[in-house]
Parts: structure tokens; C-alpha cells; sequence
């Protein structure tokens, strides 16, 4: 629905749009819409790409179907690596947000809501035994354990905040990879 101003000027809609820049040139729409999905309901993602060669221009906008997850999408997504590249995230112009809600530039971006929540929900005792029933799961059906991480790759991020957690690893922001499907079996 259209809205108009002052002597019937037709006004931009409202969107609860984030701005998303410093994004590599070659990252899908779908990805995109799997690492900002940890934060909310993704309506819609939309790359911008050079009307003459169709190429990305390396920012784009995801639509949330809330302002409150485009805030919390401006909080925890800014400075996040995706594909390589940190991601600069703060309010679409046509969000109605305004400039005071952007942060300023973090130098860390701090936990993510993964990580919050396996800190926040499971002692080291938990987490150590986790970790041993995923290591005692690999050797023992790695093919099974390759496909639950392949349809579930927040559990991987999951795990990787485990470790960091018993400090097996040095904490850091994952980058999540494109989830590769496995060809249809051929019958």
C-alpha cells in the first residue's frame, strides 16, 4: 500500500529492511537469507546488481517481517563474516528507523546468538558430553553425521561455540558455507 504526504506526494512504504554491504560479489541470496534467518523471520532478500552486466554490486537489502528483528539484525550481524568478507549491516532508508539507531563500528562483534545461547543453557559438564557423543558419532557413522550437519548447519556453528566453550578452539565468528545438496539418487 502506497502512502501519501503533504499535497498528495506518494511517499516510499515503510519496510523493515536492513542495509547489508561489504557483501563478496558471488554470495547467493540464499545464503544470505540462511545467516540472517538466526535472527528472524526473512521475508525477502534482494542483492542489487549493475543494470548493464547483472553483476552483484556487493550490497543488498533483507526484508524482516519486524523492525525489532532489524534491530537485532543491525546488533548482532554487523561486522560478521559471511563468505570472506565482514558484513556491514545497519537500517534500509526506507525502514523509518532513522540514523540514531545505527551502532557505531564495532572492532568485535561480540557473541553470537548461538553462542549466547550454549553459554546461557548448558554447563561445561553438557557441553563436554555433547562433544564426546559428536565425536563417538563421527567415527562411528560418519555418513550420518555428514548429513545431519549438511541439513542442519546451525548445528555445526552449535558445536564449533561448544569447543570454544571448553576451549578446545579460540572463540571466533564462524563463516557459514552454502549448504551443498547431494545429487538426486538415481533409481
Amino acid at each position: 500500500m502506497e502512502q501519501y504526504g503533504m499535497g498528495g506526494v506518494q511517499q516510499p512504504t515503510k519496510r523493515n529492511e536492513a542495509f547489508v554491504g561489504n557483501i563478496a560479489y558471488d554470495t547467493p541470496d540464499e545464503l544470505l537469507k540462511l545467516v540472517f534467518s538466526e535472527i528472524g523471520r526473512v521475508m525477502h532478500v534482494r542483492m542489487v546488481t549493475d543494470k548493464n552486466t547483472g553483476k552483484s554490486k556487493g550490497y543488498g537489502f533483507v526484508e524482516f517481517s519486524s523492525n525489532a528483528e532489524v534491530l537485532a539484525a543491525i546488533d548482532l550481524m554487523d561486522g560478521r563474516f559471511v563468505a570472506g568478507r565482514e558484513m556491514r549491516v545497519k537500517h534500509a532508508h526506507n525502514s523509518g528507523l532513522g540514523d540514531a539507531v545505527d551502532p557505531p563500528r564495532k572492532q568485535n562483534m561480540g557473541a553470537s546468538p548461538i553462542q549466547k545461547a550454549v553459554n546461557a543453557n548448558f554447563s561445561d559438564g553438557e557441553v563436554y558430553e555433547m562433544m564426546l557423543w559428536s565425536k563417538r558419532m563421527t567415527e562411528e557413522n560418519p555418513e550420518v553425521m555428514r548429513k545431519l550437519l549438511n541439513t542442519y548447519p546451525n548445528l555445526a556453528v552449535a558445536m564449533l561455540n561448544m569447543q570454544a566453550k571448553m576451549a578446545m578452539v579460540a572463540p571466533r565468528t564462524p563463516r557459514v558455507a552454502p549448504v551443498q545438496q547431494p545429487p538426486p539418487q538415481q533409481q
